[in-house]
This record gives C-alpha cells, structure tokens and sequence, in this order.
C-alpha cells in the first residue's frame, strides 16, 4: 500500500467516525437531560481525538513521511481505539 493509499484509507475511516459523532451528537440532543452532561463530554473528548488524530495524519501527509508502515499502524491503531470508544458511547447513552 502507498503513502497515498495509507493516507486516503485513514481519512476515509476518520470521515465515518465523524458522521457517527454528528449522528450520536444528533441522537443526544433528542435525548432527555438525565446524563446528558456527562455524555456531552465525553462526545467532546471523542471530537478531539478525531481531530488531532486527523490533524497528525495531515501533518504527516504534508510532510512525505519515509515510515509510512509504522505510521500507518500507529494511525490505524488510534483510529480503531476512536471508533471503538464511540461505539462505547453510543450505546451507553442511546
């Protein structure tokens, strides 16, 4: 796989979490207020290790990373964690 292909593969991931955090944002706000606190920031901490993860892949991209196997492993890994924790959230507050 290509610097390339790495790159649009982890974007392509990153834009799913992000739909799935404005679905679950979406969800919350028709939701009552029991919790709504907690759940609130707990999806705010999910966002921004959306969008530092995303961040750091730019970086990266930018910067024709030479490692590209174990960065992308590493991306890959952290998005994984992203999408797992806001599968966590979803259900503990739908």
């Amino acid at each position: 796989m290509t610097a390339r292909t790495y790159v649009d593969h982890l974007k392509e991931q990153l834009e799913r979490v992000d739909g799935e955090i404005e679905m679950a944002r979406r969800n919350l706000d028709e939701a009552g207020m029991a919790g709504k606190v907690e759940a609130l920031k707990a999806l705010v901490v999910l966002k921004d290790r959306h969008d530092e993860l995303r961040d750091r892949i730019e970086h990266a991209s930018e910067r024709h990373a030479e490692e590209w196997s174990a960065l992308h492993a590493s991306f890959q890994e952290e998005a994984d964690a992203l999408k797992d924790e806001l599968e966590r959230w979803v259900t503990k507050n739908t």
